[in-house]
């Protein structure tokens, strides 16, 4: 049976780390690097596909691009960047208030005001998009991910010679197969990626190892499987990812990267599971779990289409508020019930 999960103050969430099917989530944890993450081997620009972090270019300097590189001092808009004791001293274009368990510890910068974002193109400029590991992506400055500061607007998948030519202030692999990398959250949003590269998981490939999380990123073309299909490699699969970690008597399935929970389709949703100790969002089979909306009155995950129960009431992941229910936003919330700590995620929420 999946662990019934009790929810506490600070409209905590339940997160269904197990998805779709009725296992432990202790198990997940054990078991979580068994997903398939096979590397693609001979595309220009992405090395084996599970490091990343030899290449690439560019470094920058500090300071807090959004605001044209005001010192915190200086810094009293709430602007992008900009730091913060909470929420309520960023603005409303960057509202959310940073902390460590949101964008994970090993970024060594918290108390910073962001907003949720796909690729770096959802970010205000001189910021890029950065995959946290945690449940969300989050803008944040190049530096501190060693990457430059953009000056061009090219997305990920896109020719470059350098990172600043880069929205993202990242270009990876080596002359003259040097491509632009970025996040992104949707297979379904072809617009995300340039071909022929699509949004699919694997390691992110930056030049800093915490810029390296398991997250669905502009990466090359995988196979045929779209959610759903039967696999039992990564390279069968459309969205890069063949789920293996399936109890009997269910096979392993081709999961895709999702921002929404239509784009997953009947029969199928957006859901949180994890891949080690990253957390990522993908289209898993519901299988015997509920199919309650966002706003639905719940008393844990189980019941809702997303996954997760929030304060009470049904909420899903999120990467903006456009997914969100009238009156929510997209926010980091604190899940008090996994096993390895309490991180936060990206959902819903009044």
């Amino acid at each position: 049976m999946r662990a019934v999960l009790v929810l506490v103050a600070v409209a905590a969430v339940a997160v269904c780390f197990a998805c779709t099917y009725s296992i432990p989530q202790v198990k997940l944890l054990d078991d979580g690097g068994q997903v398939g993450t096979e590397a693609s081997d001979g595309e220009p620009g992405f090395g084996d596909g599970d490091d990343g972090a030899d290449e690439g270019s560019g470094s920058s300097s500090g300071g807090h691009p959004g605001d044209a590189g005001m010192t915190d001092a200086a810094c009293t808009d709430g602007g992008s960047l900009c730091s913060c004791s909470s929420a309520s001293e960023c603005s409303t274009a960057t509202p959310i208030c940073a902390q460590a368990a949101d964008v994970g510890g090993d970024l060594g910068h918290a108390g910073f005001c962001t907003k949720p974002c796909c690729t770096s193109g959802d970010c205000s400029a001189g910021s890029v998009c950065f995959a946290s590991g945690q449940g969300g992506n989050y803008c944040v400055d190049p530096a501190w991910l060693g990457r430059s500061v953009p000056t061009k607007t090219a997305i990920g998948g896109s020719p470059c010679l350098s990172g600043d030519q880069c929205r993202s202030g990242l270009c990876i692999g080596t002359s003259p197969n040097q491509v632009c990398a970025d996040t992104c959250c949707s297979f379904a949003a072809s617009a995300e990626c340039l071909n022929p590269t699509q949004c699919a998981f694997g390691f992110f490939q930056g030049t800093a190892s915490v810029d390296t999380h398991y997250a669905a990123r502009c990466g090359p073309v995988g196979g045929s499987g779209t959610a759903g299909s039967l696999c039992s490699v990564s390279s069968q699969c459309a969205g890069g990812l063949c789920y293996t970690n399936v109890p009997p008597p269910y096979s392993a399935f081709c999961v895709q990267p999702c921002a929404t929970q239509t784009e997953c389709g009947s029969g199928y949703a957006c859901q949180l599971d994890i891949n080690g100790n990253d957390i990522y969002a993908g289209c898993f089979n519901l299988e015997g779990n509920g199919t309650a909306p966002q706003g639905s009155q719940c008393s844990n995950y189980g019941s809702c289409l997303g996954g997760l129960c929030n304060a009470g009431l049904c909420s899903n992941i999120c990467f903006s508020d456009a997914v969100c229910s009238s009156g929510w936003t997209c926010k980091p919330e604190l899940d008090t019930s996994y096993p390895a700590g309490d991180p936060t995620v990206l959902a819903c929420g009044p």
